[in-house]
């Protein structure tokens, strides 16, 4: 493997790590008072980046044709989520059954809920759907991506891509809902294809100082909206995104690029180490699979924290965050070993 594809394999490693610490946070009980809640929500940086790194493997990838490109990555992402969707639609239904009685109408409808990828998944199972909104959005950036590239290789990139934030603006402007999702991790697929341009200046002084800049013009514009008593919740800011979460966004991606040749550093001397070698190298290469079945081992490792250290609030809570952690990490691994060959396909 070439160094290129080991660092946007790292950087991936360290979205998905991060996706499930951020869940830790928010599908359990354990840290929830309200001044809390906005701390731990600045740690919501994780699907902005996850984008990104989207964007930075498919800067890579041959033009096979739209078409081919489409099919092929539609393929790659609905065959593991009609598993996992079959899966889920059991179990909802099950559980409906025992709880209301069997009714085939119902179960049908249940069925056909989670067979479409449109997050309207009928279930009553704590954490099945929560994650799930990532999937339609996805879809449809798949189906933009090849204008992505395109406008990302000619003389018009700067100027696509500030059209792409102004699209976005608008989005938010108009309260387009759903709508906005696509056009914002857009701009981040988008500005993820400019990883090779990012990684050959990140040791330049001048790309470092114009970086750098950004991120305190941004810290500034936070700060004015703490003092304008704007919302720093960023979990209510992201669904949808709107400005304040792109502000946000833009000061945590741009502080991450600065620290990356730190953060590589990090990564090589941890991967020293087999296991965390290995449990990298799953989160990496079949984050997909991960992303889906993290909801069973939440549905074990959460109560399993809540049953070790019983105790609420202040260092406990702390204690019980990284325990589920701990816990959650090698057992999303694990899902990832045993139903990752349906990603391959």
């Amino acid at each position: 493997m070439s160094i290129r594809d080991r660092r946007i394999d790292q950087l991936r490693s360290f979205a998905m790590l991060w996706v499930i610490f951020v869940h830790v946070l928010y599908w359990s009980t354990f840290i929830t008072s309200e001044y809390a809640n906005t701390i731990k929500s600045f740690c919501l940086f994780e699907m902005p980046l996850f984008f990104f790194v989207t964007g930075a493997a498919n800067s890579f990838g041959r033009n096979t044709g739209y078409c081919n490109f489409v099919l092929r990555r539609f393929k790659r992402i609905l065959i593991p989520y009609w598993v996992f969707a079959i899966i889920c639609a059991v179990i909802s239904i099950a559980k409906y059954s025992f709880e209301e009685g069997a009714f085939r109408s119902d179960a049908i409808r249940i069925f056909i809920s989670w067979l479409i990828p449109n997050d309207a998944q009928i279930t009553s199972v704590p954490y099945l759907k929560w994650a799930l909104w990532f999937i339609p959005v996805y879809l449809c950036i798949v189906l933009i991506l090849p204008l992505l590239k395109k406008y990302k290789q000619s003389k018009e990139r700067v100027v696509f891509g500030i059209l792409l934030g102004a699209l976005f603006v608008v989005t938010d402007i108009f309260n387009l809902g759903w709508i906005q999702n696509v056009s914002f991790y857009c701009l981040w697929v988008y500005i993820g294809l400019f990883y090779t341009e990012i990684k050959e200046n990140i040791r330049s002084k001048n790309f470092c100082g114009y970086l750098l800049c950004v991120f305190i013009i941004s810290v500034v514009l936070i700060g004015i909206l703490y003092f304008s008593s704007q919302s720093l919740d960023m979990q209510k800011n992201k669904f949808p995104p709107n400005i304040r979460f792109l502000i946000f966004s833009v000061m945590m991606i741009s502080l991450i690029i600065l620290l990356l040749p730190c953060f590589f550093r990090a990564f090589d001397y941890i991967e020293k180490y087999p296991v965390a070698a290995k449990i990298f190298d799953l989160y990496s290469t079949h984050s997909l699979t991960i992303f889906l079945y993290q909801v069973f081992a939440f549905s074990f490792t959460i109560p399993l924290t809540d049953m070790i250290i019983p105790m609420e609030g202040g260092g406990f809570a702390v204690l019980k965050v990284l325990l589920c952690l701990f816990m959650t990490i090698p057992a999303c691994a694990c899902f990832a070993v045993i139903f990752s060959r349906f990603e391959k396909n």
